[in-house]
């Protein structure tokens, strides 16, 4: 992870489902020890970091940002989804994502 931008499950928030005890390794505990460039925002708080092919989220409600991230690395975004929706147009989503992308 050296090097890398990575996002995961905070320390405080493992605390706060009082899983801290039970999981092996503390994410951000294990990505400071390797090196790994991470920026913690508030618990619960959506938080993606991209790096490379690698894009991480910092928790469960990273999924939607991870998965805009994803089609946007893979082209699809600003190409109207491409080959994800046979060459149509993308669907008009009812409001625009803001985005919290560190690239």
């Amino acid at each position: 992870m050296k090097g890398r931008k990575v996002a995961g499950f905070s320390n405080t928030e493992e605390e706060a489902v009082q899983l801290a005890h039970v999981v092996p390794l503390l994410a951000e505990d294990m990505l400071k020890a390797h090196g790994g460039n991470g920026s913690k925002r508030e618990d619960w708080a959506p938080s993606v970091l991209t790096g490379g092919a690698l894009i991480t989220g910092q928790n469960p409600a990273s999924s939607g940002q991870g998965a805009h991230a994803l089609l946007k690395q893979l082209g699809g975004w600003e190409k109207g989804f491409g080959p994800f929706w046979g060459g149509r147009s993308a669907p008009k989503f009812k409001q625009n994502w803001p985005l919290a992308l560190d690239e």
